[in-house]
């Protein structure tokens, strides 16, 4: 009975952090063609605190959500065209992220200059899977 239990926990948690995604995707801060916005923060609070299974399904989730056309990226946006547009990649990256942030979390033991030093590279994760198809991607001039 408590294996039952646990899965129900760590799939309501799972929930709960898409939840979370959702509502701190939204609120950004312009800032041309790529918004600031409270995801990454979000990112790394799911890949700390969930295992890598639920880390990246509550992420999937999000991206199932946004993709069916709910607001829950950047600027209230949702659909496929924004996974397909500018900030797409950064999007997809957020994936990754969280897979990394659990990765090396292990290895920090609780050391707060070792758990900002994995934010950062989990940082430039997302950067590079955002940059590859922000500069890939057609122009909307074109």
């Amino acid at each position: 009975m408590k294996n039952k239990n646990e899965k129900l926990r760590l799939t309501v948690k799972a929930a709960l952090f898409a939840a979370m995604l959702c509502v701190l995707s939204p609120l950004t801060i312009p800032a041309g063609a790529v918004p600031f916005s409270l995801s990454l923060a979000a990112v790394y609070l799911c890949g700390a605190f969930q295992t890598p299974l639920y880390a990246v399904a509550s992420t999937v989730c999000y991206l199932i959500l946004g993709a069916c056309g709910l607001p829950v990226f950047s600027n209230f946006t949702g659909g496929v065209g924004a996974l397909l547009g500018t900030t797409g990649g950064y999007i997809v990256g957020f994936l990754f992220s969280a897979l990394l942030v659990w990765a090396l979390e292990r290895f920090t033991a609780g050391r707060l200059w070792a758990q900002a030093l994995v934010m950062v590279l989990a940082l430039f994760v997302c950067y590079a899977f955002g940059t590859c198809l922000l500069y890939t991607s057609p122009s909307p001039r074109d």
